[in-house]
Formats: structure tokens, C-alpha cells, sequence
């Protein structure tokens, strides 16, 4: 069964907590996604706690010294009613105050073994002072915003570049929901240098994920610089914005960074052999062709099932050659093939395999309404 360890980056005040509490409460039973979270039941009380908060208070902060470890099981429930278990995530959630406020060698040495041994990074970035910068503002608030928060996010994450990173803009309600905006907030972070480095040397590409924990019209900005509840949202519940895609986006990445490694590492086997490989063989190419014996070995210790290897690259490639302007038959067709999927769970290895496709219809509808979202490392160049 897969597992894989989430940790969520950000500093004081950014909405890890928040975010997690919205995630949860969107995933935490069937939905069109088609697939469900299930958390420990102490866990679930916490979080439903932290959400149905919001109507009329912000949570309190976590404390610095504070690291809260979540258990998600990623559930489908079949035709037959029964339940499957597709896949494992774990989120790391610590107390913001670390990253920026406090110097304490124990705490550092804590949070540095939680940052080696994640899958993914989720770095949230306060929409708030990003909205504010955009805007002109040189408060102090802003200044340290950059020189403190998004240096430090970009300094941690580059110690470990080899994990799936995604930057999430909170409190995106601030923000006219636009690609226009995301783009606009894509350039200012690509002119900070820490930025442009991070994503430009990065083996695979970097994710702006536009999020809001509460939705348009919940909160509003006040005078003196706070985010407050409206008062005519008192007793309204949030709706969470934007808040399942990056949890969407963990399972493909992931997939295919491991592709990536068993075409590698049997590239090398067959070199070392001194058998003919293709000079400029793509992971698409790679997919598509035959399996080796080697690239099997290579896949059974990553722990890859072969029919999801080659469903995934018949898939890959359909989006691929697929034009954007065909954006509602993709959608149709991936529905389609989706609710096919789930017609056929038996066991917990097909849950994965619809679970990776309901993410990929969900990755692919983010990437068609928000084309500045995806940063490859090649962009960075073009725009440098």
C-alpha cells in the first residue's frame, strides 16, 4: 500500500491549519472526486473542530513548539458498497513561528528530520501580503513578507530539491479569481531570486495553487490590515476554494517522479551492458515502449503495478495530444472513463488506479483554468 509523508511549510499566520481543517472537511465524504478521506476519529473531531470554527472565529495559531501529525486514508466506496483503500497521506502541520521566529537546536534538529523524510512539500504563501505587494504596499510587513518568509521557504525547500514542491497562494478570495492573477503573482515571485533558483534548478516542475480556506464573501479586509469574519457571515459556513487541488496533484506527481527513476536506472543497467539505448528517449517514449526486464525489476522494488503503468501512459498521452480548446469533451471523456474505472473496484489496487484518475481529471481541469500554475524548470529561462 502506498504511503507518502505531506509536509506543509509556511509561517505564522499563512493557514496551514486552516487549510488542512477546509481540506478535510471538503474530502471527508464521497463527492464528485469520487474518492473519500478518512482520518483517525480523534483527528476527525480536531479538524471538523477547526472548520466549523471559522463561522464566527479564526483558530488560534499552532504553538512553536507544536508539530501536528495527520493520517488520511485515501478511501473509494464501490459499486458493491464495500470500501477500498487506494492510498496513505500523511501531513506534517508545526507551528510557523519555527521557520522564521525561534532559534532552538532541538526544534531545528526535529523539524529537519520531518523535511528529509517528506514526499512533498506544500509551501503556503500569505495571499494577503503577496495582494499587498502587488498592490505597491513597502510596509515593513511586506518587506520582511519577502526577505524572511519567501527566502526561508525557498533556503529549507533547496536543501531537499529532490521532492515534489507545490506553493500554495492563500486567501486567494482577496484576488480577482483569474489566470491574469495568478500570473501577475507568478512574475513577482519569479523577479525574487531565491524564487526563480529554486524552481529553475528543480528536475521537475513547481505548482501555484490558488486556495481560499473560506471562499469569496466569508471574510474581508479590514482598515487595519487583519482579516475579519463579516458580520453577516456570522453562523454561514466557509466554502472552501480550491482546496482539493493540491492534495490532487500529491499521487500524480509522485507516480511519475518514480517513472522517471526506473527509466533511469534502467537506462543505466542497459548502458552498463552495452546495449543500444535510445539516445533522447522521453518518459512518454519509455512508458509507451516494451518493458525490459530491467525497467520490471526496477518498477517492482518502487513498488509500481504494470497495468497502472500502462494505463497511466495511454492517458499521458491522450491529454497530451489533446488541444485546450477541447477542454469539455477532455472532461467528458475522463468522467467517463472514471466512472468505467469504478464500475470494476474489487480490491485496494484498483481504488489506486481510479483514485490516480479522478486526480488527473482534477490536475488537468486546475492547468486549463489557470495556465500560469505550472512552472517548469525551461520557463524559468525563457523568462529570466
Amino acid at each position: 500500500m502506498r504511503e507518502y509523508k505531506v509536509v506543509i511549510l509556511g509561517p505564522r499566520g499563512a493557514g496551514k491549519t486552516v487549510y488542512l481543517g477546509s481540506l478535510f472537511h471538503r474530502l471527508s465524504t464521497p463527492s464528485e472526486a469520487g474518492y473519500y478521506l478518512k482520518a483517525p476519529f480523534d483527528q476527525q473531531k480536531k479538524l471538523n473542530k477547526v472548520f466549523s470554527k471559522m463561522a464566527y472565529q479564526w483558530p488560534d495559531p499552532t504553538d512553536v513548539g507544536q508539530t501536528d501529525h495527520w493520517n488520511f486514508d485515501v478511501m473509494v466506496r464501490a459499486q458493491d458498497d464495500k470500501s477500498y483503500k487506494a492510498l496513505s497521506i500523511h501531513y506534517y502541520d508545526y507551528g510557523g513561528g519555527r521557520m522564521t521566529d525561534i532559534h532552538n537546536v532541538e526544534l531545528e534538529k526535529e523539524m529537519e528530520t520531518i523535511l528529509a523524510g517528506a514526499d512533498v512539500f506544500l509551501a503556503l504563501l500569505d495571499g494577503q501580503k503577496l495582494k499587498a505587494s502587488l498592490s505597491g504596499d513597502e510596509t515593513e510587513d511586506v518587506q520582511k513578507f519577502w526577505a524572511e518568509e519567501v527566502q526561508q521557504l525557498c533556503e529549507h525547500m533547496n536543501n531537499h530539491s529532490g521532492k515534489s514542491a507545490h506553493f500554495l497562494i492563500s486567501k486567494w478570495d482577496l484576488f480577482q479569481d483569474s489566470d491574469s492573477s495568478l500570473k501577475k503573482v507568478r512574475d513577482a515571485l519569479l523577479s525574487w531570486k531565491a524564487f526563480r533558483n529554486l524552481v529553475g534548478n528543480r528536475s521537475g516542475p513547481t505548482r501555484l495553487i490558488p486556495v481560499s480556506s473560506v471562499g469569496y464573501g466569508f471574510a474581508e479586509l479590514t482598515p487595519d490590515g487583519k482579516m475579519s469574519i463579516k458580520r453577516n457571515g456570522v453562523g454561514k459556513m466557509p466554502r472552501p476554494l480550491n482546496v482539493e487541488w493540491p492534495f490532487a496533484c500529491i499521487l500524480p506527481d509522485l507516480i511519475k517522479a518514480e517513472l522517471t527513476i526506473a527509466v533511469e536506472e534502467a537506462n543505466k543497467r542497459e548502458a552498463q551492458l552495452n546495449r543500444e539505448v535510445k539516445p533522447s528517449l522521453s518518459l512518454l517514449e519509455s512508458l509507451k515502449a516494451s518493458l525490459g526486464r530491467f525497467m520490471k525489476s526496477t518498477l517492482k522494488h518502487l513498488n509500481i503495478d504494470e497495468p497502472i503503468l500502462d494505463w497511466l501512459a495511454d492517458r499521458v498521452t491522450y491529454a497530451a495530444d489533446t488541444k485546450e480548446e477541447k477542454a469539455a469533451e477532455i472532461r467528458a471523456q475522463n468522467l467517463k472513463e472514471a466512472e468505467k474505472l469504478r464500475t470494476k473496484i474489487n480490491n485496494d489496487r484498483d481504488a489506486t488506479q481510479f483514485v490516480l484518475a479522478s486526480m488527473l481529471n482534477t490536475v488537468e481541469e486546475m492547468q486549463v483554468a489557470y495556465r500560469s500554475s505550472k512552472i517548469e524548470p525551461a520557463d524559468v529561462k525563457k523568462e529570466a
